[in-house]
């Protein structure tokens, strides 16, 4: 069902068109389409072309989306209660539903539902998933520590890991340092295990997979590591205790032998 759009506004922009070119006023064309069997249907377009802004508002069949920049959802089809800002910001989107996309080529890929990409040429590349930034990122800043949910009332499915086998697989991992290709490695280096070599270890438990084989959790990781620090701490109480026995044994052994 096609929506025909109502003019809102044109209200002037400032747009430069180029390195050392003057810099120009523009109309930005707001818009609104409906359906043509009510006013149910919203969707918000805001563009600086006006053929751009009516194409997309014949065209689109999905529902309260929102478009600011040029060429944002610009492909959209029937997807519904997306948002895209920036120029081309949604473009490769087409049935996509709830996602958002923010900065200049920000997009997902084909049948997301939910994600949200951030930051200039970001992609994200799953439902449920957030991406920041596009590959040339090195660092993601803040005052405080990321801090994710880990209520023991929000888990299910619990089940005992074993130690030793931790143990066993991490001491079997290349832990090199290294650097991103494409990132200065005078500047940006980093240590740790691949990510592959962590899913081969720990990716399934008898439950189902955990992680991915080119990603890896920093939550999954601190656990892994409080598994290993646990098995550690046992070896230990375990190493003391034979030496608290050999010990009394050896004092024994000298009184007797002084006799």
């Amino acid at each position: 069902m096609n929506s025909f759009p109502v003019i809102l506004d044109s209200i002037p922009s400032l747009v430069t068109r180029g390195a050392g070119e003057a810099t120009v006023a523009l109309p930005v064309f707001h818009y609104l389409s409906y359906s043509l069997l009510g006013l149910r249907e919203w969707n918000i377009v805001i563009f600086s072309s006006l053929a751009a802004a009516c194409r997309l508002c014949l065209t689109i069949i999905g529902s309260f989306n929102t478009a600011y920049g040029y060429f944002s959802l610009f492909n959209n089809k029937t997807g519904n209660h997306n948002v895209a800002l920036g120029f081309n910001a949604g473009n490769y989107q087409a049935y996509n539903n709830y996602n958002t996309f923010i900065g200049y080529f920000s997009n997902g890929a084909a049948g997301i539902t939910n994600a949200t990409a951030i930051g200039a040429n970001a992609v994200v590349n799953a439902s449920n998933k957030i991406r920041l930034g596009n590959a040339a990122v090195t660092v993601v800043e803040g005052e405080v520590p990321y801090t994710f949910t880990s209520d023991a009332t929000k888990k299910e499915n619990f089940r005992p890991v074993n130690g030793e086998e931790v143990l066993s697989k991490i001491g079997k991992f290349n832990l090199p340092s290294w650097n991103y290709i494409g990132h200065d490695p005078q500047e940006f280096r980093h240590y740790g295990p691949m990510a592959q070599e962590f899913f081969a270890a720990f990716g399934q438990d008898e439950v189902g997979t955990i992680g991915t084989p080119t990603t890896i959790n920093s939550g999954d990781m601190a656990g892994i590591l409080m598994i290993a620090v646990q098995a550690l701490e046992k070896r230990s109480k375990e190493l003391q205790a034979e030496n608290e026995l050999l010990r009394t044994g050896l004092e024994a052994l000298e009184k007797s032998l002084t006799k």
